[in-house]
């Protein structure tokens, strides 16, 4: 079933996964004969795009990759206003009937009673004739949008949401076809005779349906503590998130029961999507864009796909990302302006040993380029020997301090008192041009792709260009 089509599924994706822009999980594939790695964006649906601006990650990742996957076609108005047809015609109930036609006369008042207390409004108001033909079934998922809707509005920072033409799925989308990748859907609209099929289920079903809204009704205030639970867990797995935690989310027992709970949602997809998945992986490198619940439990992606023999890792941020920002940044600017800034680190030697103090000596260089036609031309730029700080935060990392090597007289002195016992390794990497160049190419040459910049040759002043490998 296409997770546009029922309010059970969006009562899931509110509840489980409206949580902070920084909360992405990207994981890579490899192994079982890939020839290339393959990657899973987790994303929150009702996220903004803007959050991939905090993911260096994800840009190298997308780099590598000639295909995206995401769940459905976002950005297709018609194919959109299709799937919420079908959906609605799956939870009507049959043979035009309405609610009234299959309660009671006291369920029938037991029911508007419920809507009057929770929203001030009778049942048999024209204004609530667009649900007056749902099936029993859609007015628990119903009530239960409200309800959690309600108890979310304690917690502000489960309320950050995207407009709807940002979000990250469409973002996602946009820039794979801006960068001209191949794209395909893991979800499709359900046929006439898969809407049908369903339809008769739940009209064999419909008695069963009438006692479990009954049931619900007689016993709202326990679905009430319920939602209070299932709205406590989700702020604590906002802090999994918030941290990139993906081992304490995936093991989690309240996490995985909760998505337990809800197997038709996430099991049935993914099995589905397993065998797409595995094609797609071995026609060229892919990236996936699915909702963080599919990742996790027995019945997960990341199981299903190491069932199959594929090593499934999570891709977590460095602080060679924090480095390069902070030379953009910090060191680029001090040079002529151009386009683009684009950094190389030379590194070393690190130490990691304290997460508030991670060391890293190097040779730091930045180029800035100007893009004209094709070709990115340096106009500036300078290498700055020496040792750069950095803290890991709950954010990521971020470069707290740097003890740069001098210019002129002072250069040997002062790169001896940096560099200390690594003097000596230090003053190999910067002899070496040949090495640098290559790096300088290499890093170049992904950072056009990264950043999908119109280039296929870069250039020094006075020198031919080079083309972009």
């Amino acid at each position: 079933m296409n997770k546009y089509l029922t309010p059970a599924l969006f009562f899931i994706s509110i509840l489980l996964f409206s949580l902070s822009a920084q909360a992405q999980f990207l994981l890579r594939i490899s192994g079982g004969e890939l020839q290339k790695a393959s990657y899973i964006l987790g994303t929150i649906h009702t996220q903004p795009g803007s959050v991939l601006n905090n993911m260096p990650e994800y840009a190298e990742a997308e780099a590598q990759c000639l295909q995206l996957y995401p769940e459905f076609d976002l950005l297709d108005t018609l194919k959109i206003e299709q799937a919420q047809t079908t959906g609605q015609r799956m939870i009507e109930l049959p043979d035009e009937k309405t609610i009234f036609d299959v309660l009671s006369e006291e369920q029938t008042i037991q029911l508007g009673r419920c809507f009057k207390d929770l929203f001030q409004v009778g049942l048999k108001d024209s204004i609530m004739s667009p649900i007056w033909h749902l099936h029993p079934n859609a007015f628990i998922y119903f009530f239960s949008i409200i309800l959690s809707m309600e108890e979310m509005k304690k917690y502000p920072e489960l309320l950050q949401t995207a407009s709807p033409e940002t979000t990250i799925d469409k973002v996602c989308i946009a820039r794979a076809k801006e960068r001209g990748m191949s794209i395909g859907y893991l979800d499709k609209i359900s046929s006439d005779e898969e809407v049908d099929s369903i339809k008769n289920i739940m009209a064999q079903k419909l008695d069963a349906g009438i006692d479990s809204l009954m049931a619900f009704l007689n016993h709202l205030e326990i679905h009430r503590s319920r939602i209070i639970k299932d709205t406590q867990l989700t702020v604590k797995m906002l802090s999994y998130w918030q941290h990139r935690d993906f081992a304490g989310y995936s093991s989690d027992a309240e996490v995985l029961s909760t998505i337990q709970r809800d197997s038709v949602i996430f099991k049935k997809r993914n099995e589905r999507w397993l065998p797409q998945m595995v094609n797609a992986m071995h026609k060229a490198p892919t990236m996936f864009v699915v909702g963080g619940g599919h990742l996790v439990g027995t019945d997960g992606m990341v199981e299903l796909l190491r069932r199959e023999g594929y090593d499934v890792e999570q891709v977590v941020p460095t602080y060679l990302a924090a480095i390069r920002r902070y030379l953009t940044s910090e060191i680029g600017l001090q040079y002529a302006e151009a386009d683009y800034c684009v950094p190389l680190c030379q590194i070393v030697a690190v130490d990691e040993s304290n997460a508030e103090d991670i060391r890293v000596w190097g040779d730091f260089w930045v180029y800035n380029y100007r893009l004209s036609g094709d070709t990115l031309q340096c106009v500036s730029g300078g290498n700055h020997p020496g040792l750069i700080h950095v803290r890991q935060t709950e954010n990521g990392f971020e470069v707290t301090g740097f003890d740069r090597v001098e210019d002129g007289s002072n250069f040997k002195k002062s790169a001896r008192r940096i560099f200390g016992t690594k003097y000596k390794d230090f003053m190999v990497v910067q002899a070496d041009d040949t090495k640098r160049e290559q790096l300088r190419a290499e890093g170049l040459a992904e950072y056009v792709r990264n950043y999908n910049i119109p280039a296929t040759y870069y250039q020094d002043y006075g020198w031919p260009a080079k083309a972009l490998k």
